[in-house]
């Protein structure tokens, strides 16, 4: 079935049938993209096969060309970091990226989640300076985007923005734990200062907003503290700890 399919695709491309065969091609990716994720729970290898033949098919299309490899590499990736391939899942996540960069502008929110998936593979193969570098890459791409919109009106700021200010959260708090885990506890405890000290001051539509949930940060900062035998450290975060449970 999947062979009579490719051949009629790579018919209707030879002979100039555009349309047919973008349609045929297009099957090809969905149909390979639910075997894949039939297969992937029990039989990764299987199902990276599966995704692999969907990014080969992706490259005939036109105009769906760059959402497609968007999607069918990120199963790529996911399959390559379940079976610890590591250095293969970063090389496809930076093609992601680069996709990213020729279908959309600055302020996709994408690049935030992109950079965020590359620093758990990184984490994933404990190599924190590379974590701790795409988390800051992920904070930056937050903060173009709060900077853009945060003072617009209507909803697709409210999106944007909201979106972001939920990245910005999650970012600081990986980064948090990149330093600790790298083994910068300076770093760690003033990430995680940050964290609590960080607020998008009232304009357009915006009240005062901070970044949440808090506890996490505070309880990851006080192990950090006790760990170093900070004890001005402890002191600060056993108190900002008390403050979040009143």
């Amino acid at each position: 079935m999947k062979k009579s399919r490719q051949e009629i695709a790579l018919l209707c491309e030879a002979s100039g049938r555009k349309s047919e065969g973008e349609e045929a091609y297009a099957d090809l990716v969905n149909s390979a993209l639910r075997e894949g994720g039939r297969l992937e729970a029990g039989q990764p290898a299987a199902a990276l096969a599966e995704y692999q033949s969907a990014e080969q098919f992706s490259q005939h299309l036109t105009a769906t060309k760059q959402t497609s490899l968007l999607q069918v590499r990120g199963n790529i990736a996911r399959c390559l970091s379940q079976m610890h391939r590591y250095p293969e899942a970063v090389q496809t996540t930076q093609l992601m990226i680069d996709d990213l960069r020729t279908a959309a502008n600055e302020y996709d929110p994408g690049f935030a989640s992109l950079y965020l998936e590359l620093a758990q593979t990184y984490s994933l193969e404990n190599d924190w300076k590379d974590a701790e570098r795409a988390t800051m890459l992920a904070s930056e791409s937050c903060d173009k985007i709060i900077e853009r919109f945060h003072q617009d009106r209507g909803e697709e700021a409210e999106r944007l923005v909201g979106g972001a200010i939920s990245q910005k959260g999650v970012a600081m708090h990986w980064l948090q734990i990149a330093y600790w885990r790298g083994g910068n506890t300076d770093l760690a405890l003033s990430t995680a200062d940050e964290y609590f000290n960080y607020k998008l001051e009232p304009a357009g539509r915006w009240g005062v907003i901070r970044l949440y949930p808090q506890k996490d940060v505070a309880n990851l900062a006080l192990q950090i503290a006790t760990e170093a035998n900070r004890q001005d450290a402890i002191d600060l975060w056993r108190q900002r700890l008390n403050n979040l449970r009143e």
